[in-house]
């Protein structure tokens, strides 16, 4: 039994470890018509949000099941949509670390500075990619005022106005 606490405890500070220098900006819901798709937490250094000052990570807690494939495909629809620059082999190197998600999982991404972020799912680091823009790229998707989801996005950044 102590060692069964004592490994929830490590997975616990695990999690925590990916935030616990940060503070929340703000957090919001991404909803499709009637159904929730998850909820999304933007963490900074001071609780404040300013696109240049890192670190800064991202939760998403997923309320419906969505296959890697699916999350990739976004992902890549919403660069090219906000016309950002990014490397193709970034999606491959995703592909490689994503998995599928279910309602009640957990993708929490960490940037050091625009191009190094870390992957964490479910308090278990799955990999990082240190890519020259990378970071920014994939921060733009929720944070760029072109953003399919305004409102999300005003809640992110902690605008009281959304």
């Amino acid at each position: 039994m102590k060692r069964l606490i004592y490994i929830t405890l490590l997975f616990c500070h695990t999690s925590w470890a990916m935030v616990e220098d940060l503070k929340p900006s703000g957090s919001g819901q991404l909803s499709w018509l009637f159904l929730d798709i998850y909820q999304a937490t933007l963490y900074t250094p001071t609780g404040q949000y300013n696109d240049d000052v890192y670190p800064k990570a991202l939760e998403i807690n997923y309320q419906r099941n969505i296959t890697a494939a699916d999350l990739l495909k976004t992902t890549e629809d919403e660069w090219q949509r906000l016309e950002v620059d990014y490397d193709h082999e970034w999606l491959t190197i995703l592909a490689q670390i994503w998995p599928d998600v279910t309602d009640g999982d957990r993708l929490t991404m960490r940037a050091e500075n625009d191009d190094n972020a870390a992957f964490y799912f479910n308090n278990r680091q799955l990999g990082s990619i240190d890519e020259p823009g990378f970071a920014r790229a994939f921060l733009t998707i929720w944070l760029s005022p072109n953003t399919r989801d305004k409102t999300l996005r005003a809640q992110l950044i902690g605008d009281n106005n959304a």
